[in-house]
């Protein structure tokens, strides 16, 4: 290449360079101020649940259970509180990904210290869910022609960098309803709303799951991908830096889960030195009744069947794992009250609904006009 070349090919890369460095700064300055500035729904936070964590007075939580909507419709907080005296909280959000959830379990320690961290190791194989929503077919159908999907896994991952690294990206449509407070970027974000229900999402509808057994023993196991593997290594290996105990756990799910990805999950859990518990697996000692204790077919709890969930979680708890009793301590006197406020909300939804019926197939009366 002549010198002329050269000194061309070298101001298109400075060109480039500096277009770039330009894009970024623009993309950080929108960040700041598409980002939701309260963990609230109306500020923009899509699943104001997951952030609940921060409503919490400061480093005051024992365990935090990070999932997706297996999670959130299956652990009530509440009832390991008033059981045991444990402090926590669930953090989820549906169809999670690792990679999100890695993210998730940082923004946990900005201000919370949980000595235990519960995983659901369940969000490493949604991507391969054998019933998946429609609203996933697509996605799966994109992903079919690559082994195990594992393209469609990493771009899920480099999706949720970039969404960490420019959350404009990932809040782009706020624009749509910016306020004034917005535009404070000087100010700090005010995420001290306060969940009574601890991330716990109630709901009484029963529809029964009839397709029979779904954990048929075998010696097979479903490759976990290298993206979701490598996000689970680094929660533990974060938990691990932050002096925290790991429990892979899944929730009872007979729509996504079976014994080759239990065989995958037991694996990792030997070789990394973690427990796991398998709820799909004790569903018989828990009692729970596939006729009244699903909300929709198998894949997630409803209220009843979360209470057998979470008492049996407790009992597991208790005799593994280390957590303080709090329910003396007059620090957690508030838990108290989100305890009698959860139990009026869980009333009412059965009042409202006490033969359990679906919500799609509900009658609601049609709004005034």
């Amino acid at each position: 290449m002549d010198k002329g070349k050269r000194k061309t090919a070298a101001l298109r890369l400075i060109k480039t360079l500096a277009f770039l460095l330009v894009f970024a700064v623009l993309l950080g300055a929108a960040s700041l101020i598409l980002a939701p500035k309260e963990n609230t729904k109306e500020a923009g936070v899509r699943t104001p649940m997951m952030k609940y964590f921060h409503g919490e007075p400061e480093n005051t939580l024992d365990f935090t259970a990070l999932g997706s909507s297996n999670f959130y419709r299956g652990i009530i907080a509440t009832d390991l509180w008033k059981q045991y005296g444990y402090a926590g909280i669930v953090a989820a959000r549906p169809g999670i990904k690792m990679s999100e959830m890695y993210y998730l379990y940082k923004d946990i320690l900005s201000c919370q210290s949980p000595g235990l961290v519960i995983v659901e190791i369940g969000s490493a194989f949604d991507l391969k869910k054998k019933n998946a929503p429609k609203q996933e077919k697509k996605t799966l159908k994109s992903i079919a022609k690559y082994p195990s999907g594992e393209l469609g896994v990493w771009e899920d991952a480099l999706a949720t960098e970039l969404n960490e690294l420019f959350p404009a990206i990932d809040y782009h449509s706020r624009w749509k309803s910016l306020t004034l407070r917005d535009f404070d970027i000087l100010s700090a974000p005010d995420y001290s709303r306060h969940d009574p229900q601890k991330g716990y999402l109630i709901d009484v509808s029963k529809r029964p799951y009839t397709k029979g057994e779904y954990m048929n023993k075998t010696d097979e196991a479903e490759p976990m991908h290298s993206a979701d593997r490598l996000y689970l290594d680094k929660i533990v290996r974060l938990a691990k830096e932050n002096g925290a105990k790991v429990l892979l756990l899944n929730i009872p799910d007979a729509r996504s889960w079976d014994y080759r990805r239990h065989n995958t999950a037991q694996q990792y859990a030997q070789e990394n030195g973690l427990a796991l518990f398998d709820l799909n697996l004790k569903t018989r000692e828990m009692g729970i009744d596939w006729s009244s204790d699903t909300k929709d077919g198998g894949e997630h709890m409803n209220l009843y069947g979360a209470r057998k969930v979470t008492a049996y979680l407790g009992a597991y708890l208790s005799q593994n794992f280390d957590l303080p009793d709090r329910r003396n301590a007059a620090a957690y006197k508030a838990w108290n009250n989100d305890v009698r406020l959860f139990e009026q909300a869980a009333e009412k939804k059965i009042r409202e609904n006490p033969q359990g019926v679906p919500v799609k197939k509900l009658k609601l009366p049609k709004p005034v006009k």
